[in-house]
């Protein structure tokens, strides 16, 4: 039983160790963005008034750019937002721009999880642009508060992150002509890829020196 468990663990290291290693992808981003999505529905605006937050796969791209965080860290941020989105009330509802400054937070504790040199808020001013510091510490402490402290992230719950990303692709993969797919593997393979995060790694692809893919829990 123990020898059972211990393939296990290293199949699972093995496998999310590959992922980290490759460059984002856009699918991974998009796939992201689609998760986010899901964590609250939010009220739509008819007003004319201009909204400077874009619309959230926007935001997201253009955060993850930025802050160049790398596929370990995301994977980290789904276990959080698929948490986060258990524990809402189902009538829960945001404004407009609720998903991208939940989004925001969440990568900004999950940075801070993973490792003990994480950006300070004041900088994510800057990789996030559209918010000021005081927001972004306001949004850190509700998104806290409304995961209780609940921040344990084990490797099992990456693994399973992972396993969900890569179903859902393979599902819509799936459905894409011969024809098609070659001309979508040829402007994947021409596209800007985002590459792994300039953060100090431990294991590439997640924030972290001390917390790293080894050191989690089974």
């Amino acid at each position: 039983m123990k020898h059972h468990h211990h393939h296990t663990v290293m199949h699972q290291q093995e496998r999310l160790s590959d992922f980290m290693e490759r460059p984002l992808s856009l699918s991974f981003l998009k796939y992201i963005s689609d998760q986010a999505s899901l964590v609250i529905p939010c009220h739509t605006t008819t007003k004319t008034t201009h909204t400077v937050v874009p619309p959230l796969s926007n935001f997201i791209n253009f955060l993850v750019r930025r802050s160049t965080v790398g596929p370990g860290t995301l994977l980290a941020v789904l276990v959080l937002l698929d948490r986060l989105r258990n524990r809402l009330a189902p009538i829960a509802k945001g404004m407009p721009c609720t998903r991208q400054r939940i989004f925001l937070a969440t990568l900004i504790v999950t940075c801070k999880l993973l490792n003990d040199t994480a950006p300070k808020n004041r900088h994510w001013t800057h990789y996030a642009h559209y918010f000021t510091v005081e927001e972004i510490n306001l949004m850190e402490k509700q998104l806290l508060a409304l995961l209780d402290f609940e921040l344990s992230i084990s490797l099992n719950d990456l693994y399973t992150m992972l396993i969900r990303f890569e179903l859902s692709h393979t599902s819509t993969s799936s459905m894409i002509t011969a024809s098609s797919c070659k001309k979508t593997l040829v402007n994947a393979t021409n596209s800007m890829i985002i590459g792994t995060s300039s953060i100090h790694q431990h294991i590439p692809g997640v924030c972290g020196n001390q917390r790293s893919l080894r050191r989690l829990p089974p």
